[in-house]
């Protein structure tokens, strides 16, 4: 497991997102701008994760898909920490 620190930089992870009930009313949904960089995180029956993972909607996921299914925590505020650091050009 990768642990990021971010105390001393003050920047947004996983912890930070406020779930909210799915527009649909079949999961929730937390969604954030970052930098620019808007970031959707999804759970629940309509959409492709587990109990213990979302789908992360962002445009800065690459290469063609902007949508990464069965994310894990780690691997969601691993993608925040960077955009928050590499702002959009």
């Amino acid at each position: 497991m990768v642990i990021v620190n971010t105390e001393k930089m003050k920047l947004k992870t996983f912890k930070d997102l406020e779930f909210n009930p799915h527009p649909s009313g079949r999961g929730e949904q937390a969604k954030t701008n970052l930098n620019g960089c808007f970031i959707c995180v999804n759970k629940g029956k309509d959409f492709e994760c587990s109990f213990d993972t979302f789908e992360l909607y962002s445009d800065r996921l690459k290469p063609f898909s902007k949508v990464k299914r069965y994310a894990t925590v780690t691997q969601i505020t691993t993608h925040m920490v960077y955009v928050q650091k590499h702002p959009k050009k």
